[in-house]
C-alpha cells in the first residue's frame, strides 16, 4: 500500500487515467490484510484433525506436502531464527546497514541515475509507429 500511494499524487494528464489503479490495489491489499488477519484464523479454528489420505495419489502429495513443510520447519530453525538472533543483537549495524541503503537509493534517484516514467515515451512512440504502419 505504501508504494501504490505516491501513484495517487502523480501529476499529469497521464496520471488521471491511471489514478483508479492505485485505489483499486490499496483497497484490495487492505481488504486481504483483514482477511489474512481476522477472518482467515477464526475459519481455521473450526477445522478437526487431518485425516490421512486414501488415494495413492493423495497419498503421493501429502508425502510432497510434508516433506516442504520441514523443509520450511528446519529453515526456520537453522537458517531464519539464527539470523533473526544475531540481527535483534546487532540491532544498530542493521540500522545502519538499512539506512546507508535507503540514502544510496534516495542519492541514486536524485543524482539522475535512476529515471522514473509511468508511461515511457519511446515505447508509446514505437507502438504508435507500428500501428500507423498496420
Amino acid at each position: 500500500m505504501v508504494f501504490f500511494f505516491p501513484m495517487m499524487m502523480m501529476p499529469g494528464e497521464w496520471a488521471v487515467a491511471a489514478k483508479a489503479i492505485p485505489v483499486v490495489v490499496i483497497l484490495a491489499l487492505a481488504f486481504s490484510l483483514v482477511e489474512c488477519l481476522l477472518i482467515l484464523p477464526a475459519h481455521l479454528a473450526h477445522l478437526g484433525p487431518e485425516k490421512p489420505a486414501r488415494h495413492p495419489v493423495m497419498k503421493r502429495l501429502e508425502h510432497y506436502r510434508q516433506l516442504c513443510a520441514d523443509g520450511l520447519l528446519n529453515f526456520a530453525r537453522y537458517r531464519y531464527r539464527p539470523f533473526l538472533a544475531r540481527s535483534l543483537r546487532q540491532q544498530y549495524l542493521v540500522a545502519a546497514v538499512f539506512f546507508v541503503a535507503f540514502a544510496l537509493s534516495i542519492a541514486l534517484y536524485g543524482g539522475g541515475w535512476l529515471r522514473t516514467a509511468f508511461f515511457p515515451p519511446g515505447e508509446f512512440r514505437l507502438r504508435l509507429r507500428y500501428c500507423r504502419d498496420a
